[in-house]
């Protein structure tokens, strides 16, 4: 008999402490809310949202070469009789010295072909070329092409050019408005402006991007034959 009694007590034991669990999980739970478990923060989880890049620098001309910080190549390019030439010189904007693109540029209304007195301009590659092929610029992220720039006298001007895939097959690029349009002084002085033009100007696809230029074309000199300097600094997507 008493050892019926101690089984019999020890089997009450076992069933009694399942339900005091029981009874203070869900003390716990009307105390402090929902408990979540590894799975349920799944169900909280906000939409992602996509965020903005940061910047990316193109080129900030800090060292005397012939690439860009994404490693595309640079140059000018010209038809005579337009003529330009290139050099990084130093300088100082905002109070800080910096090494700047110096672009000397020398145009004539007319002569070479279709009479209009050629072409000439600065061009940098931002896309890459390997074994597999060519990589394109994706701009997606970015809204605007921005860079500084200057001019020696102050009646300086020109347009940039953005090639997509398709159009650097064509050998060619979409063209902006005039740089003084994109400036708060809605004209080059020979102090530092920041252009900001936006991306949707160009009307290209801005997820394949192959080149940018700078050129100096007939259009940005209705007057006829122009000669000058411009200063260009920290060309990014922004």
């Amino acid at each position: 008999m008493r050892e019926f009694l101690i089984i019999g007590i020890f089997n009450l034991t076992i069933l009694i402490l399942p339900i005091f669990s029981l009874s203070a999980q869900d003390n716990a739970q009307s105390s402090t809310g929902h408990m979540r478990g590894i799975f349920d923060e799944a169900l909280y989880l906000e939409p992602a949202e996509k965020l903005k890049e940061t910047a990316v620098l193109i080129d900030d001309f800090e060292s005397a070469s012939k690439f860009n910080l994404l490693k595309g190549i640079t140059n000018v390019y010209m038809m005579p009789p337009a003529r330009v030439m290139l050099s990084t010189v130093q300088d100082e904007r905002e109070g800080k010295p910096t090494n700047v693109l110096r672009l000397k540029f020398s145009r004539r209304s007319d002569g070479g072909p279709y009479g209009k007195g050629g072409w000439c301009g600065y061009y940098s590659s931002i896309k890459t070329i390997s074994k597999l092929g060519a990589k394109y610029f994706d701009a997606s992220n970015y809204e605007y092409l921005t860079f500084w720039v200057k001019g020696e006298t102050g009646n300086e001007n020109f347009i940039i050019g953005l090639a997509d895939k398709h159009w650097d097959k064509a050998g060619d690029s979409i063209k902006s408005n005039e740089v003084i349009s994109y400036l708060d002084e809605e004209q080059i002085t020979n102090k530092w402006q920041k252009a900001k033009i936006p991306l949707s100007d160009f009307l290209i696809d801005i997820s394949k991007l192959s080149s940018l230029a700078i050129c100096f074309e007939a259009q940005c000199f209705p007057e006829g034959d122009a000669e000058g300097v411009v200063y260009i600094d920290d060309i990014a997507f922004e």
